[in-house]
């Protein structure tokens, strides 16, 4: 989610199994299973 002046527009919609690269954070790859628990992908 991004704060505009018409209000918070989603970015981005990610789901376990994906690897993304969300802003602000966008440098690193983020596992989005690992935020659930799931262990880390071998990348």
């Amino acid at each position: 989610m991004r704060w505009s002046s018409a209000g918070y527009i989603t970015v981005m919609r990610a789901e376990r199994g994906e690897v993304v690269r969300a802003e602000p954070f966008d440098a690193i790859e983020i596992a989005v299973g690992t935020l659930f628990g799931d262990d880390p992908p071998d990348l």
